[in-house]
Formats: C-alpha cells, sequence, structure tokens
C-alpha cells in the first residue's frame, strides 16, 4: 500500500477509513493525509481556471436556454453556443424569452447573481477585509489566575495519559 523513499511516499487509490485510520501508526498516518492533502492540491490546481470560471459564472448569474423537443414536449438544456446565439438573437429580435427557430422551440431561464459567490471571489483575489467586532462590557482577568488555571489543565491531563 505505501512504498516510502527518500522521505516521501506513493499512494495509490487509498481511502482512509476510521478503520484504516486506526491500523495506522500516528506518524504513518500524518505522512498518508499529507499526500492526499497534496494530491487533492494537485487535482484542484489542475482545474483552478475551471473553477474560476464557474465561481463568476454563478456570482455574475446565469441564463440556460432550452430546446423543447416537440415529440416528447420536454425541454433540454442547449449547449452549442451557435444555436443559443441563433435562439437569443431571435428572442432579441421578437422581444420576448420565447422563440420560434424553424421547427424548434426555445426559451430563456436566469439565475440572479449569488452574493456569498461575489463575496468569496472578492475575498479570493483581495483579501478578506478587516471585520470589526464591538464588545462592550467589563471584563476583568488575571495573567496569575489564567497562569494557574492553564497548571491545573496540564496536572490534569498528565494524570490521565498516566492511566
Amino acid at each position: 500500500m505505501t512504498k516510502k523513499t527518500s522521505k516521501t511516499a506513493k499512494i495509490d487509490n487509498i481511502t482512509l477509513s476510521k478503520v484504516n485510520q486506526a491500523m495506522l501508526t500516528p506518524t504513518t498516518r500524518k505522512l498518508v493525509l499529507s499526500v492526499i492533502h497534496k494530491e487533492t492540491q494537485n487535482q484542484i490546481a489542475q482545474k483552478a481556471g475551471d473553477l474560476v470560471r464557474a465561481g463568476l459564472s454563478v456570482a455574475l448569474g446565469q441564463i440556460f436556454v432550452y430546446k423543447i423537443d416537440p415529440m416528447t414536449k420536454k425541454s433540454h438544456l442547449v449547449v452549442d453556443p451557435d444555436e443559443i446565439n441563433s435562439a437569443m438573437d431571435t428572442m432579441r429580435f421578437q422581444n420576448t424569452n420565447f422563440a420560434s427557430v424553424g421547427d424548434d422551440y426555445y426559451f430563456v431561464t436566469a439565475k440572479e447573481p449569488d452574493q456569498r459567490a461575489i463575496e468569496m471571489l472578492l475575498n479570493r483575489a483581495f483579501g478578506k477585509p478587516k471585520e470589526t467586532v464591538n464588545v462592550d462590557g467589563e471584563v476583568k482577568f488575571s495573567l496569575r489566575e489564567l497562569g494557574k488555571q492553564a497548571d491545573e489543565l496540564r496536572a490534569k491531563d498528565a494524570d490521565f495519559t498516566e492511566l
């Protein structure tokens, strides 16, 4: 399953269920998870352009053109750019959201822009803006008291691990 070569590991088609994770040593588990994490990053990096375009599409809103099948009376999403342009040109000329082009019938639907997608893209591109939180009230604490509480928790933790 794993093959170590100079501080790196090659792992093919591995999934870590809770059972698999329990069988690994902490060091091996950490190594396996880091390899999986790196592979996931590589796959996402390869699709970064497509992911940005998809995010922009959602952020800006989307228009869908559907074609009605005259036999079944069911609608199908149109993906051919030339067919979409032809239908949209006819709809613009007729000033409607449906059109008849030859024997084919088309209609358009729209999806509004998504504010969360817009914020996410802007935060990724320019950094998340600073947010301020107003806190009213009086908070009193002692660093010595916090230190004592931390020491007590460490002592309890040490007692627990000795069991």
